[in-house]
C-alpha cells in the first residue's frame, strides 16, 4: 500500500485534455452571434436595450450621493433630486434588463425552432409504425 492510499486521499487523475483553441473560437462564435444570424434587427434592439439596462443599473448609486449630499447640507431640492435620481434610474434599469432578458428568450426560442424544425427526421415519434 503506498503512502497516499493509506493517508486516506484519493489517487490524481489525469487532467482532461484541452478543447482545441479552433473548437473554442467555434463555440464562441456560435453563443455571440447565432442570435445575430437568426433575427439581426431584432437581437441588435435587445443588445441596446441590455446594454442600457446596464448602465442605468450601474449610475443609479449616483443618485445616492445627491441624496445625502443634500441631505447633509439641508437642501430639500438636492434630496429630492437624489431620489428622482434613484427611482428614476433604478426603475428604467429594471425594465430595460426585464424587456431585453424576455425578448432574447424569445430570440433564442426562434432560432431553435429554424435550426431544429427544418432538419428532416427519419421517422416522426408520433407517426404510427408501418
Amino acid at each position: 500500500m503506498s503512502e497516499s492510499e493509506s493517508a486516506g486521499t484519493a489517487p490524481e487523475r489525469p487532467e482532461p485534455p484541452r478543447p482545441s483553441p479552433r473548437r473554442l473560437t467555434r463555440l464562441a462564435a456560435i453563443l455571440f452571434f447565432d442570435g445575430f444570424r437568426a433575427a439581426p434587427g431584432w437581437m441588435a434592439l435587445i443588445t441596446v436595450l441590455l446594454v442600457l439596462g446596464s448602465v442605468a443599473g450601474t449610475c443609479y448609486p449616483l443618485g445616492y450621493r445627491l441624496l445625502v449630499d443634500g441631505a447633509l447640507a439641508g437642501n430639500a431640492a438636492k434630496t429630492a433630486a437624489g431620489v428622482a435620481v434613484v427611482a428614476g434610474l433604478l426603475g428604467l434599469s429594471w425594465v430595460l434588463t426585464a424587456i431585453g432578458a424576455t425578448e432574447a428568450m424569445a430570440v433564442s426560442d426562434r432560432r431553435s425552432r429554424s435550426s431544429w424544425s427544418a432538419r428532416p427526421t427519419a421517422r416522426s415519434p408520433s407517426a404510427p409504425c408501418s
